[in-house]
C-alpha cells in the first residue's frame, strides 16, 4: 500500500532540532556523495521503449490519487510566490524524485504544469527528474518529448499546449543533493523513497521485511529507515524554496497490517509471501539435486519431459 501525503513545508524548516538544523546548514551546499549500495531496482526491458511505464499500472494509480494534494501544494507554492513577489519572475521548478523511465507521474506533470501556467502565464516551468545514474533515461526523454508509440505513450505537457515549459535531469541519487539550494517550488516522489541505502541485516525468515517476524532484523530495519528518511527530509529541506512543498507516496503498513502485496481483506494471496514459498521450493529442489543426483545418467528419450 501507498501512503500519500505533504511531509514538508520548507517554511517550517526552523522547527527542526537544532542538531538537524545544524546538519541542514553545514551540509546545504555540499554535493559529495554519501555513500550507498548499489544494485537496486535495476531497469528492465529494452532502454528507450518506456517498459517501465508499459507495465506498471500500480503506479498511475498511486499517482492518480496523489494528484488532488498535489494540486494544494501547487497553490501553496504559488501562494508564497506572490507573497514573495517572485511570482512570473522566476522559474517554477517541480521534481520528480525516483521517476524510473517518466512515464508513470506523466499525467499528474501535465496536469500540475497547466495549473502553474494558469496562476503564472510568464513564467518558465522546468520539471526536473531525478533517478540512479543507470536509470532508464532513452525512455524518459522519449517520453516527455511524446514520441512513443500511442499504446505506450500517456499525454505530455511538451504537446504544444503549455510553452516555456523545459526538463532537466539529475543522475544522483536522492541521498544527496541533486538541485541547488532553495531552487525548487515543489518536490515529488511516488513509490521510491522505501529504498535504503543499504541492507542493514540479512532478512532469516523472509525476502521481504515486511513479512519478517525476526524482532531483530525488524528493528535494524527500523533503525536504518529512520536514519535514511532523516537524510532525505534534509536535502529536501535545503532544495527547497521557502514556503516550497513536497508531496510523498510511499510504500506502507496500515493500522491493520497490509502493505503492498499484502491485503487479505480484498486477495487471499499475500505476493511477498509467496516470492518467499516458490524461492524456498527452489532452494529445496537445488539441495535434494545436489544431494542425491539422478543416478541414471542416460539422456532422456524424450525431450517434452523431465526426469530427476
Amino acid at each position: 500500500m501507498a501512503a500519500c501525503r505533504r511531509v514538508l513545508q520548507s517554511g517550517r524548516v526552523r522547527t527542526l532540532p537544532s542538531a538537524a538544523a545544524g546538519a541542514l546548514h553545514s551540509r546545504a551546499l555540499s554535493t559529495a556523495l554519501a555513500p550507498e549500495q548499489g544494485g537496486k531496482h535495476v531497469p528492465f526491458g529494452e532502454a528507450g521503449t518506456g517498459a517501465y511505464t508499459s507495465l506498471t499500472k500500480g503506479c498511475f494509480d498511486v499517482i492518480d490519487r496523489c494528484k488532488a494534494i498535489a494540486e494544494v501544494a501547487v497553490d501553496r507554492a504559488l501562494a508564497s510566490r506572490r507573497a514573495q513577489g517572485t511570482s512570473g519572475s522566476t522559474p517554477f521548478t517541480i521534481a520528480d524524485f525516483g521517476t524510473a523511465d517518466g512515464g508513470t507521474s506523466l499525467p499528474l506533470m501535465r496536469s500540475l504544469v497547466a495549473q502553474v501556467r494558469a496562476a503564472e502565464p510568464a513564467a518558465p516551468i522546468v520539471v526536473a527528474y531525478e533517478d540512479q545514474a543507470q536509470n532508464d533515461w532513452v525512455s524518459l526523454f522519449h517520453l516527455t518529448q511524446g514520441s512513443l508509440p500511442a499504446e505506450v505513450q500517456p499525454p505530455t505537457y511538451l504537446d504544444g499546449s503549455v510553452d516555456n515549459v523545459y526538463v532537466l535531469a539529475s543522475g544522483t541519487s536522492f541521498y544527496n543533493m541533486c538541485l541547488p539550494p532553495g531552487s525548487v517550488d515543489l518536490a515529488f516522489s511516488a513509490t521510491a523513497m522505501h529504498w535504503l541505502t543499504k541492507l542493514p541485516c540479512a532478512i532469516p525468515d523472509a525476502l521481504h521485511q515486511a513479512c519478517s517476524s525476526d524482532a531483530t532484523a525488524l528493528a535494524a530495519f527500523a533503525e536504518q529507515a529512520a536514519t535514511d528518511w532523516r537524510a532525505i527530509m534534509l536535502m529536501r529541506a535545503a532544495e527547497l524554496k521557502p514556503g516550497g512543498q513536497m508531496v510523498v507516496a510511499n510504500f506502507a503498513k496500515d493500522a491493520d497490517g497490509q502493505f503492498l502485496g499484502h491485503t487479505p481483506g480484498r486477495v487471499k494471496q499475500s505476493m511477498h509471501h509467496t516470492f518467499s514459498e516458490l524461492w524456498l521450493q527452489v532452494l529445496t529442489l537445488t539441495l535434494t539435486l545436489t544431494l542425491h543426483p539422478n543416478p541414471n545418467p542416460n539422456p532422456n528419450p524424450n525431450p517434452n519431459t523431465l526426469t530427476l
